[in-house]
């Protein structure tokens, strides 16, 4: 509930999590799945949330040709094991100094 409170109210967050080997290849909707191997971490952002779905729209850093348009979809249950697989997430602030 936090990550979809901050997404939706503060703006985009960048993640850090395991990056699991059928993330690479998303479905014909542009959803990715935890399947597979544990292939490394990768870093991306989280640039959007949909309640009625759970999903989290994501951007990686692959480029257009990956997903749609260089977006995809992954579900508030598998970002969810994927915090508590040691994700980090990184919210940036404007601070006035």
């Amino acid at each position: 509930n936090t990550l979809v409170q901050t997404v939706l109210t503060k703006g985009p967050v960048v993640v850090g999590t395991n990056w699991y080997y059928g993330m690479f290849f998303p479905d014909r909707n542009g959803v990715i799945k935890i399947s597979g191997f544990n292939a490394g971490g990768h870093a991306y952002l989280i640039n959007g949330v949909n309640t009625k779905t759970q999903m989290f729209r994501i951007k990686n850093s692959w480029g257009r040709k990956w997903g749609k348009l260089g977006h995809a979809f992954i579900s508030f249950s598998d970002m969810g094991r994927l915090i508590r697989e040691n994700g980090e997430i990184c919210l940036a602030i404007e601070n006035n100094f």
